[in-house]
C-alpha cells in the first residue's frame, strides 16, 4: 500500500534540500548539470497513478524544483567565483611583471595585488539594453584635458535592493561590438577610485541566447589612470553618477605609503 500525503509530506518537511524525498520504493533524484535540470522520475514501483496525478502537480513538482534549484545555483554560484577569482589572480600577475603594466616599474616589486570586493551575486544583473532611436553625440573630456567623442547608444535599468538604478551605454565606434559603461557611485573617492570605475561588455561574450546583457558590476574595473599619471581616461558622465553605493568590483589601489 503506496504511504498517505501526509507520511510523504512529513517526510519532506524533515529533509534538508540535499537530500532525496523517498516515495514508496521509488524516489525523487535530480542531479545537477550546468545546463539544465533531469526531469522528476520515480522508482519503478512509483505510486499509483491516480494519486500521483492528484498531487504531482502541486507537491512533486515543487520538490523537484526545490532540489534542483538549489543544488544548480550553488554549484553555478561556486564555479562563477571560481572563474573570477582566477581572473583576477591572472591580472594581478600581469600587473606584477609585464612590460605593458600600468603599475609604474619602480613599484612593481612592492606591488601585491589589487583590492577587490568579495564576489556578490547581487550584483549581477541580465538586463535589456533600450537603444536610443537617436544616438546623440556626447562629448566627454579626459584626465588630459581632451575632449573624446562617444554615442550614448543606450539605456540600462535596474535594481540595487529597492533603488531604481539607470546607467548609460556608450560607442566610440558605431561598428564595434563593444559597449562601454563608465559610472561613478557613493564608494568613489572612498573605498573605490574617486574618478569612477568601468565596465566594458561585448557582444559575443555578454550576450545571453535570449538577447539580454550580462551585466555584472563585479567586472567593474579601475581605469589604467589609477595607476600612473602616463595615462589618460574619460571621465564619468554625471548621467552615470550613481547615488547608491556599488560594493563590488575593483577597488581603490592601496600603495605601501598609504
Amino acid at each position: 500500500m503506496p504511504p498517505s500525503i501526509d507520511v510523504i509530506l512529513s517526510k519532506f518537511l524533515s529533509a534538508s534540500v540535499s537530500e532525496d524525498v523517498i516515495f514508496s520504493s521509488g524516489a525523487i533524484s535530480c542531479f545537477v548539470s550546468f545546463d539544465s535540470c533531469p526531469h522528476l522520475s520515480l522508482g519503478k514501483k512509483a505510486l499509483p497513478k491516480k494519486e500521483v496525478f492528484s498531487f504531482s502537480t502541486g507537491f512533486l513538482f515543487f520538490v523537484k524544483k526545490k532540489k534542483c534549484e538549489v543544488k544548480e545555483d550553488m554549484a553555478k554560484n561556486s564555479d562563477w567565483k571560481e572563474r573570477l577569482e582566477r581572473e583576477r589572480k591572472e591580472k594581478d600577475k600581469f600587473f606584477a611583471v609585464h612590460g605593458q603594466s600600468p603599475i609604474p616599474a619602480e613599484e612593481r616589486a612592492k606591488f601585491r595585488g589589487l583590492e577587490y570586493y568579495p564576489p556578490n551575486a547581487d550584483y549581477q544583473f541580465e538586463l535589456e539594453l533600450y537603444e536610443h532611436s537617436d544616438k546623440k553625440l556626447l562629448q566627454i573630456e579626459d584626465t588630459g584635458g581632451n575632449i573624446r567623442d562617444f554615442l550614448r547608444w543606450g539605456e540600462f535599468q535596474f535594481k540595487v535592493g529597492d533603488d531604481e538604478c539607470t546607467l548609460q551605454a556608450y560607442k566610440s565606434d558605431p561598428s564595434a561590438e563593444l559597449l562601454f559603461i563608465p559610472f561613478k557611485d557613493a564608494t568613489s573617492g572612498n573605498e573605490t577610485y574617486g574618478a569612477g570605475r568601468y565596465i566594458d561588455l561585448e557582444h559575443e561574450r555578454d550576450r545571453t541566447p535570449a538577447g539580454r546583457w550580462r551585466f555584472d558590476f563585479n567586472n567593474a574595473y579601475n581605469p589604467w589612470c589609477a595607476y600612473s599619471k602616463n595615462y589618460v581616461c574619460p571621465f564619468v558622465p554625471p548621467e552615470n553618477w550613481l547615488k547608491i553605493p556599488v560594493l563590488a568590483g575593483e577597488k581603490k589601489l592601496k600603495r605601501e605609503e598609504e
